[in-house]
Formats: structure tokens, C-alpha cells, sequence
């Protein structure tokens, strides 16, 4: 006798977008979940909303313990009007709804996004001086999934990232993390510590007011080790250099460091040259004084941490650290390039990661637009928009350019070169579009 076929499951209707949008169902560990393809929207059978939210109550203890409302959902199982229960954890409301005759749970997709963010805040720590950040987790996680068929990553769409890629989280964690990023509370509720308020107000340095990042960001570290190694070889010699006294031995100093300079720094006059070429990359792990070193490392260190993060997204650990490091080089190389054209004939050697960093800032523009910064003025904090800060700085950056030049022993053209050439070539280093990075529009 041939088996039965067993009858085909239940379609089930969204909820919320009733008519013919039909939710999908998914995996999320052990857990099968209903997920309207729509409005993002989570259906969860009596019990799973425990097993995937750590901490959750579940249909029961609600409705026993909290005041509810009649809903307009209807629930897509028992099709009967669903129960509404409002919940609050500080500033941030909720909105849930129950079935009480099933003991389902039905999550609105605006709902998920405010459980994300309030996790991700959950797990934020501020950030002491030197910036180490705390990593934000996601809603839920499928652990020891290994993903059947990964899509390629450049023709994955962020519009299409829901539960159902839960197969693929280890190689969307940076994406998703940065989808759920809660800029506009931490923007509006952070606060600067009094350490940071006496440094920013010291070193007139911006500080991020809230950008937690994913990963450790192992190929940055490196390159200021690189940069740190160099200089410390450097320092003796630089400190003698730069004293205003006039002996032998301060001459001598000076002497050897501006050979030093000019074998390894770059020289616009010697433009298109064979050495040229190679002290496009030399000249990048070079600094003239121990400020310079330390601001322009300061600045790599805030700003790249975030934008190494999406580069940690490719799916091999080779090509993770490999894009980062042509990225940084490559914006280091425009802002040569951009300074050899702009001062022409000038054989002054010009040392110092200035530019790579400054495309560095340009693509964290580009990503992270709704990040703000803390700045002091006239001894005030304000929070500005990434955007605006380095409008200002590109400003300054252009006057000073033109009024100064090369009179004031500061590569301006490459800063405007390395800024440029991240803000537009990011997108080409990347595992996803840029426009697929940062928080979903609710």
C-alpha cells in the first residue's frame, strides 16, 4: 500500500499585513519561526519566545501579571482577535501582542527593532579615553550554523537580511550589528565622563559619542604597531632635531634625520620618478614629532576600529586584513598623489599617515553618517554630526591649503586627496554596498 501524503502545513497569514502576505517560516537555531517577508514582522508558536530572547516572559505570565487591551491583529493560527499588552523598560516602549487561546506571540517588525537596539545598549560600556568598545550583540543568534550556500557577498542586500539569514550571521555579523546601531538615543542621552570632557577640552580632539564596534580590530593594530616601531627608531634623533639650541650635535641630528626624510619621504619635484613611486608608501610610516605621531594614530584608531569592522565581514580571515591594509595604502597613495600635483617643484619631503587616515575618516563618513562627535568650545560640550565635523575640517582643510601651502610644513592637498579617495572608493573595498550599511529606516 502506498503511505498517506501528510497534509501540506497551515499557511499562515501575517498578522499585520493580512490580505494575501503570507509569512515565511525559518530556523533560528532549533527554533522554527513565521516571519512576514513584509514587514518583518515574527510569529512565535507558544514557548519559542523564551527560547530566542534570553529573559523574555512568555504568553502565560503576561496576560496573567499585565493589563492588556483588545488588539486588531488576529492571530494567524486560532483566527481570533489577539490581546495587546504595552510593556516599558525605560525610555523605550513596546508593544506586544498575545493569543490567548494558543499562547502565541506576535512581534511587529518597529517592535524587534526597538528589542535590537535595547539589547545592543544593554551590552554598551563607555568608552574610556583610548577608546576601546564594547561589541553590541544581535536578537538572536544561530550557533554552530554553517552556512549551505553562502551568497555573494557583493549581491547580498542588507533590504534583504532577515531571520532566514541566520545561517549566514557569522558573515553578516558586522552588517546586522550596524543595522541595529541606536545613534539617535545614544546621540541624544550620552554624556562625556570628566576624564574625557579634561582631554577633548585639552586636545581640542573629537570623541565618538557612541559607535560600539564587533570585532577586534587586529590588521589596525598592527599597522600602528608598524607606525609606532618606526617612529620610536626614529625619536632620538627627532627629539635632538627639534631642540632650539645650536650645537654640533644638533646639527648633526638634523642632518641625519632630513636624509632620513628625504630617502624615505615623499618629494613632489621628483614626481613620477622611480623613487617617487616607492616613497608613495615609504613616506606613510613616517612622522616628523611625537605629536604628529600621536594624533594621527589617535584618529586612525576611533575612526578605523568601525570601518575595519565591514571589512571583517569577508569570509576568509586573509582577505579581512588583506582589503583593510590595500584600502589604507591606497588612500595614502591619493593623498601623495594629490600633494605631488599641488605642490609641484616644492622639494620639501613630506612624511606621515595623514593621508591614508584622512580616507580612513572619509569612509567612516560614508558608512556611519548618523555617528556624532563630542567637541568642546568655549568650554562647552556640543555633539555634532560626523557630517558636519569634517565639512568644517574640509573647510579648513581648503583655506589653510591655499593660504599656507607648503609655508606651514603641512601636507593640506594630502588630506584632501586621502579624504577623497575614501569617501568615494570605499564601496569598492567592501564585502556590501555602502547604502547597506547602518541603521534600517523604521
Amino acid at each position: 500500500m502506498s503511505e498517506r501524503p501528510l497534509p501540506a502545513p497551515k499557511t499562515r497569514i501575517c498578522p499585520c499585513c493580512r490580505g494575501d502576505v503570507a509569512m515565511k517560516t525559518t530556523h533560528a537555531g532549533e527554533v522554527e519561526l513565521d516571519i512576514c517577508p513584509a514587514c518583518r514582522g515574527v510569529y512565535f508558536d507558544r514557548g519559542e519566545l523564551k527560547k530566542v530572547i534570553t529573559g523574555a516572559l512568555d504568553a502565560e505570565t503576561v496576560l496573567t501579571k499585565s493589563p492588556s487591551d483588545s488588539s486588531h491583529l488576529v492571530c494567524p493560527e486560532c483566527e481570533i482577535e489577539m490581546d495587546r499588552v504595552h510593556a516599558r523598560k525605560g525610555i523605550t516602549s513596546y508593544e506586544l501582542h498575545f493569543c490567548r487561546k494558543c499562547l502565541a506571540t506576535f512581534l511587529q517588525g518597529e517592535t524587534i527593532l526597538r528589542i535590537r537596539k535595547r539589547l545592543a545598549e544593554s551590552r554598551y560600556n563607555p568608552p574610556s579615553m583610548m577608546r576601546p568598545k564594547a561589541s553590541a550583540g544581535t536578537l538572536v543568534r544561530s550557533p554552530g550554523v554553517a552556512s549551505e550556500k553562502a551568497p555573494s557577498s557583493r549581491a547580498a542586500s542588507f533590504r534583504k537580511v532577515s531571520f532566514s539569514d541566520y545561517s549566514d550571521m557569522d558573515e553578516r555579523r558586522a552588517l546586522m550589528h550596524y543595522s541595529q546601531m541606536g545613534y539617535d538615543r545614544a546621540n541624544e542621552y550620552e554624556t562625556l565622563s570628566a576624564v574625557e570632557y579634561v582631554f577633548c577640552m585639552i586636545t581640542n580632539l573629537p570623541i565618538e559619542v557612541y559607535n560600539p564596534r564587533v570585532y577586534f580590530p587586529f590588521v589596525l593594530l598592527a599597522l600602528i604597531l608598524v607606525n609606532a616601531a618606526i617612529f620610536i627608531y626614529c625619536f632620538d634623533t627627532i627629539s635632538i632635531a627639534s631642540s632650539h639650541f645650536h650645537s654640533a650635535e644638533v646639527s648633526s641630528a638634523r642632518e641625519k634625520i632630513m636624509a632620513m626624510f628625504s630617502r624615505y619621504g615623499l618629494i613632489a619635484s621628483e614626481a613620477f620618478g622611480a623613487k617617487w613611486y616607492f616613497n608613495l608608501l615609504s613616506s606613510q610610516f613616517f612622522h616628523a614629532s611625537l605629536g604628529h605621531f600621536v594624533f594621527n594614530m589617535y584618529f586612525l584608531w576611533i575612526f578605523g576600529d568601525n570601518v575595519c569592522d565591514i571589512f571583517y565581514d569577508f569570509k576568509t580571515p586573509f582577505f579581512r586584513e588583506l582589503m583593510f591594509l590595500l584600502f589604507y595604502l591606497y588612500c595614502g597613495v591619493a593623498g601623495g598623489i594629490a600633494h605631488s600635483l599641488a605642490l609641484a617643484g616644492v622639494a620639501i619631503p613630506a612624511v606621515g599617515a595623514s593621508g591614508a587616515i584622512s580616507g580612513i575618516i572619509g569612509a567612516y563618513i560614508r558608512l556611519f553618517p548618523k555617528a556624532h562627535f563630542f567637541q568642546i568650545f568655549l568650554l562647552m560640550p556640543f555633539k555634532i554630526s560626523a557630517m558636519t565635523y569634517f565639512v568644517i575640517w574640509m573647510f579648513f582643510q581648503i583655506v589653510l591649503a591655499y593660504l599656507l601651502g607648503s609655508r606651514y610644513n603641512v601636507a593640506w592637498m594630502a588630506h584632501l586627496g586621502g579624504f577623497i579617495a575614501g569617501y568615494a572608493g570605499i564601496g569598492f573595498f567592501i564585502p556590501y554596498k555602502v547604502e547597506e550599511v547602518g541603521p534600517r529606516e523604521s
